[in-house]
């Protein structure tokens, strides 16, 4: 296999200089070499200006042949606004009617900033960054949230420790994370 130049993804065999294709952030000339491109462009670029850019790579988007980074969150993204987003990051609608992406927190936590959770899920009751099953309906629940279950009086009492549903005391389906042991 062929060691092709830096830049270059695919090039000649018998002659590595000449190169097919170049890496994205690099330009392939007429003379068949790769040059790198100027500035923002992490796509690709035009091999006679290098500092216009004709291709962005996810978490940018190409305006007036430049690459802009999207808003923090997007993998991608159009006229600032979300098209998709990054891997713990979910796409919402914004007050303006466009979208953008917001972290995803971990249930049963509905708002946060990072790993701090600032509200909760309905049924949950909020207390120093945590969020707790709300049990105040106790002892004739309509609905009993995640993480407990109804008892045969109405009231809704906790499952075990790491389980989000629970059926008769025994855990059937795990918090986000963890794994149900057959033997517990």
């Amino acid at each position: 296999m062929a060691v092709c130049p830096i830049g270059c993804l695919d090039c000649d065999p018998t002659n590595t200089t000449t190169c097919f294709k170049c890496d994205q952030g690099h330009a392939l000339t007429p003379t068949a070499k790769c040059i790198k491109c100027l500035g923002s462009c992490s796509g690709s670029c035009d091999a006679r200006n290098i500092s216009l850019c004709l291709s962005c790579v996810d978490g940018f988007e190409l305006k007036s042949n430049q690459c802009i980074r999207c808003p923090e969150g997007c993998a991608t993204c159009l006229n600032n606004q979300c098209l998709s987003c990054a891997p713990g990051y979910k796409l919402t609608e914004n007050s303006a009617g466009g979208f953008s992406c917001l972290f995803k927190c971990r249930s049963p936590c509905a708002t946060c900033s990072g790993d701090f959770c600032l509200g909760c899920e309905a049924g949950y009751t909020y207390h120093n960054g945590m969020c707790h099953a709300d049990l105040s309906c106790n002892p004739s629940c309509d609905f009993c949230p995640r993480g407990t279950e109804k008892a045969v009086n109405g009231s809704c009492v906790s499952c075990p420790t790491n389980c989000s549903t629970c059926l008769s005391g025994q855990c059937v389906q795990c918090n986000e994370g963890m794994f149900l042991n057959s033997n517990n």
